[in-house]
C-alpha cells in the first residue's frame, strides 16, 4: 500500500511545471554569496551541494523522479549564471599576469608557454593569440614554434590524467598489453580525452621507474607490476571518485 509520504511526493512533483524553480532553489548556494568574494570553491560548493541534495531525495525515497533532476539542474544553471562570465575575467588576468612576468623579446616565447601550459594545463587558441601579440611575433611563429615540442598540448585535458609508460622495460613487461586495455575500457586512443571529460590517456617514453615495469601513473600517483584487470579497476575506482 502506497505510503502518506509517497502520495504527497507524487502530488508535488504533478504541481511541478507552474511551480519549475521550487522551492529547492534556495537550497543551494545563492549566486549573491560569490559575487563580492568569488572563487574557484564557490564553484565546487554550488556543484557540491546539487549533488547533494539528489543523493538525501533518493536516499529518503528511493528513486530519483524527471522532475526531480531537472528542478535541481535549474536550480544550478541560475546559481551558475553570473559565475562563467566571471570565470573568464579572471582567466585573462591570470594569463596577462603570466604573460607580463616575462620581459617582452622572443627569446622568452618558450618559457611563457610553458608557464601559460602550467598553469591552464594546455595552450588554447586565445592564449596562443595574446602570447604572438605580446611578443610582437605572428601567430604562426608561436604555432610553429609550440608545435616542434611534444611537451605542449592544445586541448584542455581531462579531470584525471592517465599516461602509461612506453619504454624498453615496461613494452617488454606487457605495457602495449595496458595501453590496448586502457584504450577499450575508455574507448579512447592515446592522446584523446573521453566524451565526458573524466580521463586523458597518455603515453610516454619513460617515466624513470623501469623497477615498476609495467607501470601506469594516474594523475600524480605511479602504479606499478600491472596487470591489465587492475588497471581496469583502478579506472573504475578512479571515475567514482576513489583514491
Amino acid at each position: 500500500m502506497e505510503s502518506q509520504k509517497t502520495k504527497n511526493r507524487k502530488e508535488s512533483e504533478e504541481d511541478f511545471d507552474d511551480n519549475p524553480t521550487g522551492s529547492m532553489s534556495t537550497v543551494l548556494v545563492d549566486k549573491e554569496e560569490i559575487d563580492d568574494h568569488f572563487d574557484y570553491e564557490a564553484i565546487d560548493g554550488i556543484i557540491e551541494s546539487s549533488g547533494r541534495i539528489l543523493k538525501e531525495i533518493q536516499n529518503k525515497y528511493n528513486y530519483l523522479s524527471k522532475n526531480d533532476i531537472k528542478q535541481v539542474t535549474i536550480s544550478l544553471n541560475e546559481a551558475l549564471s553570473d559565475v562563467f562570465p566571471i570565470l573568464e575575467e579572471i582567466d585573462e588576468r591570470i594569463l596577462e599576469g603570466i604573460i607580463f612576468a616575462k620581459e617582452r623579446k622572443a627569446t622568452n616565447l618558450i618559457p611563457i608557454l610553458q608557464a601559460v601550459q602550467e598553469h591552464f594545463d594546455y595552450l588554447s587558441k586565445m592564449t596562443m593569440k595574446r602570447i604572438s601579440e605580446y611578443l610582437d611575433l605572428s601567430l604562426n611563429e608561436v604555432y610553429s614554434v609550440a608545435t616542434f615540442y611534444t611537451q605542449f598540448k592544445y586541448e584542455k585535458p581531462g579531470e584525471h590524467q592517465i599516461t602509461l609508460c612506453s619504454g624498453t622495460a615496461c613494452f617488454v613487461k606487457g605495457g602495449n598489453i595496458l595501453l590496448d586495455a586502457a584504450e577499450k575500457h575508455l574507448n579512447i586512443k592515446s592522446g584523446e580525452t573521453t566524451e565526458d571529460r573524466m580521463f586523458t590517456l597518455e603515453t610516454v617514453s619513460c617515466m624513470g621507474c623501469c623497477a615498476l615495469a609495467p607501470a601506469v601513473m594516474i594523475d600524480d600517483e605511479i602504479h606499478g607490476h600491472l596487470k591489465p584487470s587492475k588497471l581496469i579497476k583502478l579506472l573504475q575506482k578512479t571515475r567514482k571518485g576513489g583514491s
